[in-house]
Protein backbone atom coordinates (compact mmCIF):
# COMPACT_ATOMS: atom_id res chain seq x y z
CA UNK A 1 0.00 0.00 0.00
CA UNK A 2 1.51 3.31 -1.10
CA UNK A 3 -0.24 5.99 0.87
CA UNK A 4 1.45 9.38 1.19
CA UNK A 5 1.01 11.17 4.50
CA UNK A 6 2.24 14.72 5.07
CA UNK A 7 2.26 15.87 8.68
CA UNK A 8 2.62 19.47 9.95
CA UNK A 9 4.84 20.43 7.01
CA UNK A 10 6.48 23.86 6.86
CA UNK A 11 9.06 25.22 4.44
CA UNK A 12 10.85 28.52 4.95
CA UNK A 13 13.31 30.24 2.61
CA UNK A 14 14.95 32.94 4.74
CA UNK A 15 12.06 35.12 5.93
CA UNK A 16 9.66 33.75 3.30
CA UNK A 17 7.24 30.98 4.34
CA UNK A 18 6.76 28.91 1.17
CA UNK A 19 4.59 26.28 2.87
CA UNK A 20 2.57 26.61 6.07
CA UNK A 21 1.11 23.83 8.19
CA UNK A 22 0.45 21.33 5.39
CA UNK A 23 -1.42 18.23 6.58
CA UNK A 24 -2.48 15.90 3.81
CA UNK A 25 -3.12 12.21 3.16
CA UNK A 26 -3.06 10.81 -0.38
CA UNK A 27 -4.59 7.35 -0.65
CA UNK A 28 -2.97 4.36 -2.31
CA UNK A 29 -3.62 4.55 -6.06
CA UNK A 30 -5.16 8.02 -5.88
CA UNK A 31 -4.51 10.66 -8.55
CA UNK A 32 -4.16 14.00 -6.78
CA UNK A 33 -3.56 17.34 -8.50
CA UNK A 34 -1.90 20.29 -6.76
CA UNK A 35 -3.10 23.56 -8.26
CA UNK A 36 -2.79 27.24 -7.51
CA UNK A 37 -1.31 30.46 -8.89
CA UNK A 38 2.40 30.90 -9.52
CA UNK A 39 4.36 31.02 -6.26
CA UNK A 40 1.68 29.26 -4.20
CA UNK A 41 4.07 26.45 -3.15
CA UNK A 42 2.81 23.53 -5.25
CA UNK A 43 6.16 22.70 -6.89
CA UNK A 44 7.96 23.18 -3.57
CA UNK A 45 5.61 20.67 -1.96
CA UNK A 46 6.24 18.18 -4.77
CA UNK A 47 10.02 18.58 -4.41
CA UNK A 48 9.79 17.96 -0.67
CA UNK A 49 7.74 14.79 -1.27
CA UNK A 50 10.37 13.65 -3.76
CA UNK A 51 13.32 14.39 -1.48
CA UNK A 52 14.83 17.01 -3.79
CA UNK A 53 14.10 19.71 -1.19
CA UNK A 54 14.32 19.33 2.59
CA UNK A 55 11.41 20.33 4.81
CA UNK A 56 12.00 23.00 7.45
CA UNK A 57 9.58 21.23 9.76
CA UNK A 58 7.22 18.25 9.56
CA UNK A 59 7.26 14.70 8.25
CA UNK A 60 6.74 12.83 4.98
CA UNK A 61 5.53 9.23 5.08
CA UNK A 62 5.39 7.07 1.93
CA UNK A 63 3.95 3.57 2.13
CA UNK A 64 3.92 3.70 5.91
CA UNK A 65 7.62 4.59 6.09
CA UNK A 66 8.96 7.88 7.43
CA UNK A 67 11.12 9.15 4.55
CA UNK A 68 11.58 12.72 5.82
CA UNK A 69 15.36 12.40 6.10
CA UNK A 70 15.91 9.97 3.23
CA UNK A 71 17.43 11.09 -0.11
CA UNK A 72 15.32 11.02 -3.27
CA UNK A 73 16.87 7.77 -4.54
CA UNK A 74 15.78 5.92 -1.37
CA UNK A 75 12.09 6.93 -1.56
CA UNK A 76 11.03 4.66 -4.46
CA UNK A 77 9.40 7.49 -6.39
CA UNK A 78 9.71 8.62 -10.01
CA UNK A 79 9.41 12.19 -11.27
CA UNK A 80 8.39 13.50 -14.68
CA UNK A 81 9.36 17.14 -15.20
CA UNK A 82 8.29 19.97 -17.46
CA UNK A 83 11.56 19.54 -19.39
CA UNK A 84 12.04 16.10 -20.90
CA UNK A 85 15.74 15.93 -19.85
CA UNK A 86 16.52 13.18 -22.37
CA UNK A 87 20.08 12.28 -23.32
CA UNK A 88 20.39 13.37 -26.96
CA UNK A 89 23.09 10.80 -27.84
CA UNK A 90 21.03 7.87 -26.56
CA UNK A 91 18.19 6.05 -28.30
CA UNK A 92 14.69 5.95 -26.84
CA UNK A 93 15.38 2.47 -25.44
CA UNK A 94 18.65 3.59 -23.88
CA UNK A 95 17.04 6.67 -22.34
CA UNK A 96 14.21 4.62 -20.87
CA UNK A 97 16.48 1.94 -19.45
CA UNK A 98 19.32 4.15 -18.23
CA UNK A 99 18.24 4.32 -14.59
CA UNK A 100 17.97 0.52 -14.47
CA UNK A 101 21.44 0.22 -15.99
CA UNK A 102 22.82 2.49 -13.26
CA UNK A 103 21.20 0.21 -10.68
CA UNK A 104 23.06 -2.75 -12.18
CA UNK A 105 20.01 -4.59 -13.50
CA UNK A 106 20.51 -7.49 -15.89
CA UNK A 107 20.36 -6.51 -19.58
CA UNK A 108 17.47 -8.93 -20.26
CA UNK A 109 15.45 -7.42 -17.39
CA UNK A 110 16.10 -3.91 -18.71
CA UNK A 111 15.05 -4.90 -22.23
CA UNK A 112 11.85 -6.56 -20.97
CA UNK A 113 10.82 -3.56 -18.86
CA UNK A 114 11.64 -1.07 -21.61
CA UNK A 115 9.59 -3.02 -24.16
CA UNK A 116 6.69 -3.34 -21.74
CA UNK A 117 6.69 0.41 -21.06
CA UNK A 118 7.06 1.16 -24.77
CA UNK A 119 4.02 -0.99 -25.49
CA UNK A 120 1.96 0.87 -22.89
CA UNK A 121 3.02 4.25 -24.30
CA UNK A 122 2.87 3.32 -28.00
CA UNK A 123 6.61 3.81 -28.42
CA UNK A 124 7.61 0.36 -29.70
CA UNK A 125 8.31 1.62 -33.22
CA UNK A 126 10.56 4.41 -31.91
CA UNK A 127 12.90 2.51 -29.58
CA UNK A 128 15.91 2.90 -31.87
CA UNK A 129 15.34 6.58 -32.60
CA UNK A 130 17.12 9.40 -30.82
CA UNK A 131 15.22 12.30 -29.18
CA UNK A 132 15.95 14.67 -32.10
CA UNK A 133 13.78 12.48 -34.32
CA UNK A 134 10.74 12.63 -32.05
CA UNK A 135 7.85 15.05 -31.65
CA UNK A 136 7.27 16.90 -28.39
CA UNK A 137 4.54 14.48 -27.35
CA UNK A 138 6.72 11.47 -28.12
CA UNK A 139 9.57 12.92 -26.08
CA UNK A 140 7.22 13.42 -23.14
CA UNK A 141 6.08 9.81 -23.46
CA UNK A 142 9.74 8.71 -23.38
CA UNK A 143 10.18 10.71 -20.16
CA UNK A 144 7.12 8.94 -18.74
CA UNK A 145 8.46 5.58 -19.92
CA UNK A 146 11.74 6.24 -18.15
CA UNK A 147 9.70 6.59 -14.94
CA UNK A 148 7.50 3.54 -15.60
CA UNK A 149 10.39 1.08 -16.08
CA UNK A 150 11.50 1.72 -12.52
CA UNK A 151 8.13 0.39 -11.25
CA UNK A 152 7.98 3.09 -8.53
CA UNK A 153 5.54 3.29 -5.66
CA UNK A 154 4.65 6.90 -6.52
CA UNK A 155 4.67 9.02 -9.69
CA UNK A 156 5.30 12.74 -9.27
CA UNK A 157 4.51 15.00 -12.24
CA UNK A 158 5.70 18.62 -12.27
CA UNK A 159 3.79 20.50 -15.00
CA UNK A 160 4.73 17.86 -17.61
CA UNK A 161 2.53 19.30 -20.39
CA UNK A 162 3.49 22.97 -20.16
CA UNK A 163 5.82 22.84 -23.18
CA UNK A 164 3.27 21.23 -25.50
CA UNK A 165 0.85 22.97 -27.84
CA UNK A 166 -2.85 23.10 -26.94
CA UNK A 167 -3.98 20.18 -29.10
CA UNK A 168 -1.17 17.93 -27.92
CA UNK A 169 -1.85 18.83 -24.28
CA UNK A 170 -5.41 17.55 -24.63
CA UNK A 171 -4.17 14.27 -26.15
CA UNK A 172 -1.49 13.82 -23.47
CA UNK A 173 -4.03 14.47 -20.70
CA UNK A 174 -5.94 11.44 -21.92
CA UNK A 175 -2.78 9.36 -22.16
CA UNK A 176 -1.68 10.15 -18.60
CA UNK A 177 -5.17 9.44 -17.25
CA UNK A 178 -5.31 6.13 -19.12
CA UNK A 179 -1.81 5.27 -17.86
CA UNK A 180 -2.90 5.85 -14.27
CA UNK A 181 -5.99 3.69 -14.71
CA UNK A 182 -3.81 0.92 -16.12
CA UNK A 183 -1.00 1.04 -13.55
CA UNK A 184 -3.10 2.14 -10.53
CA UNK A 185 -0.05 3.80 -8.99
CA UNK A 186 -0.32 6.76 -6.61
CA UNK A 187 0.09 9.99 -8.57
CA UNK A 188 0.77 13.56 -7.41
CA UNK A 189 0.44 15.97 -10.32
CA UNK A 190 1.37 19.67 -10.21
CA UNK A 191 -0.21 21.99 -12.74
CA UNK A 192 -1.08 25.66 -13.14
CA UNK A 193 -3.86 24.62 -15.54
CA UNK A 194 -7.03 23.93 -13.58
CA UNK A 195 -8.63 22.32 -16.68
CA UNK A 196 -5.91 19.63 -16.52
CA UNK A 197 -6.68 19.10 -12.85
CA UNK A 198 -10.46 18.94 -13.40
CA UNK A 199 -10.23 16.39 -16.21
CA UNK A 200 -7.53 14.12 -14.77
CA UNK A 201 -7.54 14.07 -10.97
CA UNK A 202 -9.55 12.07 -8.46
CA UNK A 203 -8.99 14.90 -6.00
CA UNK A 204 -7.71 18.46 -6.25
CA UNK A 205 -5.75 20.38 -3.61
CA UNK A 206 -5.93 24.15 -4.12
CA UNK A 207 -2.97 26.08 -2.67
CA UNK A 208 -2.58 29.81 -2.10
CA UNK A 209 0.33 31.57 -0.39
CA UNK A 210 1.73 28.25 0.86
CA UNK A 211 -1.47 27.05 2.53
CA UNK A 212 -4.25 24.66 1.51
CA UNK A 213 -7.43 26.56 0.62
CA UNK A 214 -9.61 23.55 -0.18
CA UNK A 215 -9.34 19.88 -1.07
CA UNK A 216 -11.98 17.73 -2.72
CA UNK A 217 -13.20 15.99 -5.85
CA UNK A 218 -13.19 18.21 -8.97
CA UNK A 219 -16.96 18.64 -9.12
CA UNK A 220 -17.13 19.26 -5.37
CA UNK A 221 -14.76 22.21 -5.73
CA UNK A 222 -16.65 23.42 -8.78
CA UNK A 223 -20.11 23.17 -7.19
CA UNK A 224 -19.26 24.14 -3.60
CA UNK A 225 -16.11 26.30 -3.48
CA UNK A 226 -15.15 27.11 0.11
CA UNK A 227 -14.28 30.72 -0.70
CA UNK A 228 -14.22 33.30 -3.49
CA UNK A 229 -10.61 32.47 -4.38
CA UNK A 230 -11.37 28.81 -5.08
CA UNK A 231 -14.59 29.81 -6.84
CA UNK A 232 -12.67 31.93 -9.34
CA UNK A 233 -9.71 29.58 -9.67
CA UNK A 234 -11.73 26.45 -10.45
CA UNK A 235 -13.74 26.71 -13.66
CA UNK A 236 -13.01 28.14 -17.09
CA UNK A 237 -14.01 30.82 -17.85
CA UNK A 238 -13.79 31.85 -14.22
CA UNK A 239 -16.75 32.67 -12.01
CA UNK A 240 -18.09 36.23 -12.09
CA UNK A 241 -18.20 38.10 -8.77
CA UNK A 242 -20.63 40.97 -8.17
CA UNK A 243 -20.98 43.24 -5.15
CA UNK A 244 -24.49 43.11 -3.70
CA UNK A 245 -26.61 43.97 -0.68
CA UNK A 246 -29.35 41.86 0.89
CA UNK A 247 -32.56 43.72 0.06
CA UNK A 248 -35.41 44.51 2.46
CA UNK A 249 -37.79 41.90 3.90
CA UNK A 250 -40.42 42.91 1.36
CA UNK A 251 -38.46 41.51 -1.55
CA UNK A 252 -35.80 39.40 0.21
CA UNK A 253 -33.48 39.38 -2.74
CA UNK A 254 -30.05 40.67 -3.67
CA UNK A 255 -29.64 44.23 -4.89
CA UNK A 256 -26.78 44.98 -7.24
CA UNK A 257 -25.93 48.38 -8.70
CA UNK A 258 -28.78 50.45 -10.13
CA UNK A 259 -32.07 48.57 -10.40
CA UNK A 260 -30.51 45.13 -10.86
CA UNK A 261 -31.85 42.42 -8.59
CA UNK A 262 -31.17 38.70 -8.11
CA UNK A 263 -33.08 36.09 -6.11
CA UNK A 264 -31.76 35.00 -2.73
CA UNK A 265 -30.68 31.33 -2.70
CA UNK A 266 -32.69 28.90 -0.60
CA UNK A 267 -31.22 28.49 2.87
CA UNK A 268 -29.86 32.03 2.93
CA UNK A 269 -33.12 33.68 3.99
CA UNK A 270 -31.76 34.43 7.46
CA UNK A 271 -29.26 36.98 6.19
CA UNK A 272 -29.82 40.44 7.64
CA UNK A 273 -31.22 43.10 5.29
CA UNK A 274 -28.52 45.57 4.32
CA UNK A 275 -25.69 43.06 4.63
CA UNK A 276 -23.00 43.42 1.94
CA UNK A 277 -22.08 40.24 0.06
CA UNK A 278 -20.16 39.06 -2.94
CA UNK A 279 -22.36 37.18 -5.40
CA UNK A 280 -20.75 34.49 -7.54
CA UNK A 281 -22.28 33.39 -10.86
CA UNK A 282 -20.59 31.13 -13.36
CA UNK A 283 -20.67 32.49 -16.95
CA UNK A 284 -22.71 29.52 -18.18
CA UNK A 285 -25.38 30.15 -15.52
CA UNK A 286 -26.25 33.66 -16.69
CA UNK A 287 -29.54 33.74 -18.61
CA UNK A 288 -30.90 36.45 -20.86
CA UNK A 289 -33.70 38.50 -19.33
CA UNK A 290 -35.88 41.44 -20.34
CA UNK A 291 -37.20 41.99 -16.83
CA UNK A 292 -36.77 45.49 -15.30
CA UNK A 293 -34.66 43.86 -12.55
CA UNK A 294 -32.16 42.35 -15.02
CA UNK A 295 -28.44 43.16 -14.93
CA UNK A 296 -28.15 45.53 -17.90
CA UNK A 297 -24.84 45.42 -19.74
CA UNK A 298 -23.21 46.26 -23.04
CA UNK A 299 -21.46 43.69 -25.21
CA UNK A 300 -17.74 44.53 -25.39
CA UNK A 301 -16.29 41.36 -26.92
CA UNK A 302 -17.86 38.52 -28.90
CA UNK A 303 -15.86 35.25 -28.95
CA UNK A 304 -17.37 32.51 -31.13
CA UNK A 305 -16.25 29.09 -29.85
CA UNK A 306 -17.93 26.86 -32.42
CA UNK A 307 -20.88 25.34 -30.58
CA UNK A 308 -20.64 28.04 -27.88
CA UNK A 309 -20.33 31.80 -27.75
CA UNK A 310 -18.55 33.76 -25.03
CA UNK A 311 -19.43 37.39 -24.38
CA UNK A 312 -17.36 39.98 -22.56
CA UNK A 313 -19.86 42.35 -20.94
CA UNK A 314 -19.66 45.77 -19.26
CA UNK A 315 -22.25 46.95 -16.73
CA UNK A 316 -21.35 50.35 -15.31
CA UNK A 317 -17.72 49.80 -14.32
CA UNK A 318 -18.16 46.06 -13.79
CA UNK A 319 -16.86 43.64 -16.43
CA UNK A 320 -18.13 40.06 -16.49
CA UNK A 321 -18.36 37.06 -18.83
CA UNK A 322 -21.39 35.22 -20.18
CA UNK A 323 -21.22 31.84 -21.91
CA UNK A 324 -23.99 30.33 -24.03
CA UNK A 325 -24.29 26.90 -25.62
CA UNK A 326 -25.87 28.39 -28.73
CA UNK A 327 -24.91 30.78 -31.50
CA UNK A 328 -26.44 34.08 -30.47
CA UNK A 329 -26.55 36.81 -33.09
CA UNK A 330 -25.02 39.63 -31.02
CA UNK A 331 -22.63 42.44 -31.84
CA UNK A 332 -20.29 44.66 -29.77
CA UNK A 333 -22.20 47.67 -28.46
CA UNK A 334 -25.47 45.75 -28.15
CA UNK A 335 -27.34 46.03 -24.82
CA UNK A 336 -28.45 42.83 -23.06
CA UNK A 337 -30.12 41.96 -19.76
CA UNK A 338 -29.11 39.04 -17.55
CA UNK A 339 -30.45 37.15 -14.57
CA UNK A 340 -29.65 33.87 -12.80
CA UNK A 341 -31.68 31.12 -11.17
CA UNK A 342 -31.42 31.09 -7.37
CA UNK A 343 -29.92 27.57 -7.24
CA UNK A 344 -26.93 28.74 -9.32
CA UNK A 345 -26.04 31.71 -7.12
CA UNK A 346 -23.06 31.51 -4.72
CA UNK A 347 -22.66 33.91 -1.80
CA UNK A 348 -19.36 34.91 -0.19
CA UNK A 349 -18.48 37.12 2.75
CA UNK A 350 -17.07 40.51 1.78
CA UNK A 351 -14.39 40.54 4.49
CA UNK A 352 -12.79 37.08 4.40
CA UNK A 353 -14.21 35.75 1.12
CA UNK A 354 -15.52 32.60 2.78
CA UNK A 355 -18.59 30.83 1.49
CA UNK A 356 -21.81 31.69 3.30
CA UNK A 357 -23.77 28.66 4.41
CA UNK A 358 -26.92 28.16 2.37
CA UNK A 359 -25.68 29.40 -1.00
CA UNK A 360 -26.08 27.05 -3.94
Amino acid sequence: MTEIRIVDLHKVFGAFAALKDINLTIADGEFVALVGPSGCGKSTLLRIISGLEPATQGEIHIGGRNVTDLPAKARDIAMVFQSYALYPHMTVAQNMGFSLKLRGENASVIDARVRQAASILDLTDYLERKPAGLSGGQRQRVAMGRAIVRDPKVFLFDEPLSNLDAQLRVAMRGEIKALHQRLKTTVVYVTHDQVEAMTMADRIIVLRNGAIEQTGAPLELFDRPSNAFVAQFIGSPQMNLFDAIVDSHETMGLRLHGDARLPLPAGAKGLAPGRSLRVGIRPEHLVLSEEPSAICAEVEVVEPLGSQIQLGMLSGEKRFTALFNERLAVQPGQKLGFSCHAQNIHLFDVQDGNRIVGSA
